[in-house]
């Protein structure tokens, strides 16, 4: 089972603007932080495990 909208709503306020601090660090681009915070999570709903699985904080990392 994948994640539903309202857990997909959750887990990207959770976890945005650590993505886009990461990507900003790195590029020291505004538009490129937020197209590759973008992509990222577009990613995430694309592929992400289980809503239940413990380790999805992890694949973003990962997948990212």
């Amino acid at each position: 089972m994948t994640m539903d909208e309202t857990d997909f709503r959750e887990f990207l306020r959770a976890h945005r603007d650590r993505v886009y601090s990461y990507a900003w660090y790195f590029l020291r681009d505004h538009e490129d932080a937020q197209d590759v915070t973008q992509e990222a999570f577009v990613r995430t709903w694309r592929q992400c495990p289980a809503q239940d699985d413990p380790g999805r904080r992890a694949w973003l990392h990962v997948a990212t």
